[in-house]
């Protein structure tokens, strides 16, 4: 039977530098027990580093935590990705204890690197979240990173709390001088599970897809990272099939919402996870795909969202439970 996805390349990593955070946000999609590991030590993070190094297809280096403004190595890491040539993302929550110091590090690689804030809502909606007094500590970051010329840009995560606060936050957006917005679906799965009302519908999903396309028809830059959002067009689902996740323990995940391990770099070399990895196969043969997922004539191109319908039925195969599109 034909795949797909044969030959596809290892293009993304979301590197969690730290399982160590400064908040307890209630819909995180880490366990309570992962807060509590042992911090990298010096010999991982250069053996996660060679790993990286090794693979020329590798060109976007996400980095996540935790907080991973929190971690001793982060400035060590940076430099060594910039040397690299890898384009460097990082994703904070922007209570940062030493803004000043970590802007003034950063503004050197600022021609291959951006940092991303999380915004919910306004003070109230992100605050319930994300915990009190966090938003404020947000926005300084924003601005005071934005008015020294390093990229940056919001995140959202979209719940039915916050669907109405979509053009809030592209005024913040504005107003603080960031690049853009992105948005991604919120998944129930580690601390998070307990906060299944908060889901999106179906319904709740259609609308969000018509309100960001139209929004950017009005000139806003703004966008939905979700593989159904450009069914026909789009990258798809990554999970496996362009990158990958790698935790603070060496732990290596298809997708940082989808954590089940497929291997650690402390005992194998990531290219042979990635080459060999059954798991990894299965999914990159969209044949495996169930219900209207696998009926779908976007099927290859799109995949649903495999961590959203592992988190609901337990099936990484499963149909993504708020898929739009009607078969």
């Amino acid at each position: 039977m034909k795949i797909p996805y044969v030959g596809c390349k290892l293009f993304m990593i979301a590197w969690e530098v730290t399982s160590k955070c400064n908040l307890r946000c209630i819909y995180c999609y880490r366990n309570y027990n992962e807060f509590h590991e042992k911090e990298n030590d010096p010999t991982l993070i250069k053996k996660i580093l060679k790993e990286i190094s090794s693979i020329p297809s590798i060109k976007i280096i996400s980095i996540t935590g935790g907080e991973p403004t929190l971690s001793p190595f982060l400035k060590d890491i940076v430099k060594t990705l910039y040397n690299f040539n890898k384009y460097i993302g990082i994703t904070t929550n922007g209570n940062i204890k030493e803004r000043e110091k970590l802007a003034s590090f950063l503004k050197k690689y600022k021609k291959m690197l951006r940092v991303q804030v999380s915004i919910e809502g306004d003070k109230k909606v992100h605050e319930f979240f994300r915990g009190r007094n966090s938003f404020d500590e947000a926005i300084l970051t924003v601005k005071y990173f934005s008015e020294r010329g390093i990229p940056v840009s919001l995140m959202m995560t979209a719940f039915k709390s916050n669907l109405e606060k979509i053009r809030y936050i592209l005024k913040l957006q504005k107003k603080l001088g960031a690049d853009f917005v992105a948005i991604e679906r919120f998944v129930p799965t580690g601390i998070g599970a307990f906060l299944k009302n908060e889901l999106i519908s179906r319904e709740d999903f259609h609308f969000l897809i018509k309100k960001v396309k139209r929004l950017q028809k009005e000139g806003n830059r703004i966008y939905l990272n979700d593989p159904i959002f450009e069914p026909k067009t789009g990258f798809g689902c990554s999970a496996g099939i362009y990158s990958l996740a790698i935790s603070s323990n060496g732990l290596v995940y298809p997708c940082s919402k989808l954590r089940i391990p497929i291997g650690n770099i402390k005992h194998k070399k990531l290219s042979e996870i990635w080459k060999n990895s059954k798991l990894l196969k299965k999914l990159r043969n969209r044949i495996n795909l169930k219900g209207k997922c696998y009926r779908c004539i976007y099927r290859d191109t799109c995949g649903g969202c495999r961590a959203l319908a592992y988190a609901l039925s337990k099936n990484i195969f499963a149909e993504d439970p708020l898929c739009p599109i009607s078969y």
